[in-house]
């Protein structure tokens, strides 16, 4: 598959609990209407080309525990409303343009970090935090205020 994600008609599935659209050939920018399927649980969009930034509204998605994102295009900074993300288990953001941001407050209210690679927050080395709960964040980029 190739081309936009359809979001405009993907925003009216407001029962869609799992996203899966890896590895194909799909352009464009995440929307700001994933914010609308609050239902979603996982959302894997590895290996394609998407680009621009991850969208604030992503913050909306409390049920949301997988967040596969690596392998594309994406840059600029993290939304501060990943915070909202109560029952994420997985982020990953590997192999994508410069992530900035602060993981700090994120990690230390979501559990455990589980170091996968390299995570840097605030030019420093996230340190393990309690452990409570599996959680892993990855990334291949310093992560930047």
């Amino acid at each position: 598959l190739e081309g936009s994600i359809p979001w405009e008609d993907v925003s009216q599935m407001t029962k869609l609990e799992s996203m899966h659209i890896d590895k194909n050939r799909f352009t464009g920018t995440l929307s700001s209407l994933i914010g609308g399927l609050t239902s979603l649980i996982e959302i894997s969009f590895s290996s394609n080309d998407l680009t621009g930034s991850i969208p604030s509204e992503i913050g909306l998605l409390t049920t949301l525990s997988f967040v596969q994102l690596q392998s594309n295009w994406l840059s600029g900074t993290l939304p501060t409303t990943l915070i909202n993300l109560t029952s994420l288990q997985l982020l990953d953001l590997m192999e994508n343009g410069l992530l900035m941001g602060n993981l700090g407050p994120f990690c230390n209210t979501v559990g455990a970090l589980q170091p996968e690679g390299r995570y840097f927050v605030d030019k420093k080395p996230v340190s393990l935090g309690a452990d409570t709960g599996v959680f892993h964040i990855m990334c291949s980029c310093c992560l930047r205020q």
